[in-house]
């Protein structure tokens, strides 16, 4: 099957394809211009399967990627089969991987527990990403825009309305000048990536969620604002879409047990939109957060495992937060990536910080699986990508 000219859907699952049913609209409003593609694991049933074979065999564009198939992938990217974890959100890698090697021009990471509230400016919105826009700007006191102060958010336990930081957002950049936002001017850019928001459940962390049990009512403003130049964000993969020169910088980094076998998970996503974040600025693009908007009815989850898997990610980002703030080297796409791995090790204070040899063991297999990742999309690119993502400043392109 041929993937569509511009849009792909990516995700990764262990449910059974019952959630499919609920993307039936967002086919519909797509058309020819969407796919799905579906990364599986040990874990997802047989029917999930099936029921995307249905579902093609009515005429969407969607496609189940087993792990024989996965495999194959890894062998014709030059990763070894152990590159990309089983039982793991790191899955979706696949799902990208073959997205870019069959030329969408842009991916849209969903979660099976997450669906359009309108499918129709769902793919209007995301249609637009890689392409240069006019938009409100917003004003920030530093380089993390506080992503949820655009919802109207209200406490679950009172029904009062709540401030809060989504999932991943640094604890030493939250206070209160962090978390409003002021909407200033209108300006250009060159928008790289767009982060769409949620109704029903925010993606938070779990001490937010056991602390407040925030429900999203919908969004405070209409449409689409324009970050800060220069500004950080954690880029939930619920709801986000990257244009195709940003594909080789962004891999969801490999979670699971560290050295000590201390847990570390949902951070996989945070630490992929913060370098990716770096190399938009280096490359002079620009990212737009609000609509299009997802309800997000939350799949079960243990919270205290949730937390236990945060803190880590949270250490490392307490680390290493002075070295995302910087600007990495290079004009490309995938030098400016290929040059926040050289420096990640060395980012980390001496001894490794607060997590010791578990955080110097992570940066140096991250730096490592970071270029590898750049490698297998310069292996399965097209001979027409060279000029798509070794481009060079894309802030006066029409369109990426």
């Amino acid at each position: 099957m041929q993937i569509p000219p511009r849009l792909a859907v990516v995700l990764t699952t262990i449910s059974d394809g019952r959630f499919l049913e609920r993307f039936r609209p967002l086919f519909v409003a797509g058309g020819d211009r969407l796919s799905i593609l579906i990364a599986g694991d040990r874990k997802t049933p047989p029917e999930c399967a099936k029921i995307a074979g249905e579902l093609a065999a009515e005429g969407f564009h969607i496609r189940y990627l087993g792990l024989e198939e996965q495999a194959e992938l890894a062998l014709a990217a030059g990763l070894p089969l152990d590159f990309v974890p089983f039982d793991s959100d790191n899955r979706r890698n696949f799902a990208i991987l073959e997205a870019w090697r069959l030329g969408a021009d842009v991916l849209i990471s969903l979660d099976d527990d997450n669906w359009p509230t309108d499918p129709d400016d769902f793919v209007a919105r995301y249609s637009q990403v890689g392409t240069v826009q006019r938009l409100p700007t917003v004003r920030c006191v530093d380089r993390w825009p506080n992503l949820c102060a655009v919802l109207d958010i209200r406490s679950g336990w009172t029904d009062e309305p709540v401030s809060i930081f989504a999932r991943g957002h640094p604890h030493a950049r939250r206070d209160r000048k962090t978390v409003g936002l002021e909407i200033d001017h209108h300006e250009e850019a060159a928008i790289l990536a767009h982060v769409g928001l949620w109704t029903g459940h925010p993606d938070v962390d779990a001490a937010t969620r056991s602390a407040v049990s925030p429900i999203s009512c919908g969004a405070l403003v209409s449409g689409v604002v324009l970050a800060p130049p220069g500004a950080r964000a954690p880029m939930s993969t619920q709801n986000v879409a990257i244009c195709r020169a940003l594909v080789p910088a962004w891999w969801y980094v490999r979670m699971g047990a560290m050295h000590s076998s201390r847990p570390l998970e949902r951070f996989g996503d945070m630490f992929q939109s913060y370098f990716a974040s770096m190399v938009i600025e280096a490359i002079g693009g620009r990212f737009a957060f609000g609509a299009p908007l997802v309800q997000h009815e939350r799949n079960p989850h243990s919270l205290l495992r949730d937390l236990a898997g945060e803190t880590s990610g949270m250490a490392l980002l307490e680390n290493l937060l002075p070295y995302l703030e910087s600007v990495p080297r290079g004009t490309t796409a995938i030098d400016a990536y290929r040059s926040i791995a050289e420096g990640l090790y060395d980012a980390l204070p001496a001894g490794g910080g607060l997590l010791g040899d578990d955080a110097l063991r992570w940066a140096d297999r991250t730096a490592a699986s970071m270029v590898a990742w750049t490698q297998a999309c310069r292996r399965l690119a097209s001979s027409t990508d060279d000029r798509i993502y070794m481009l060079k400043h894309v802030s006066g392109a029409s369109e990426i």
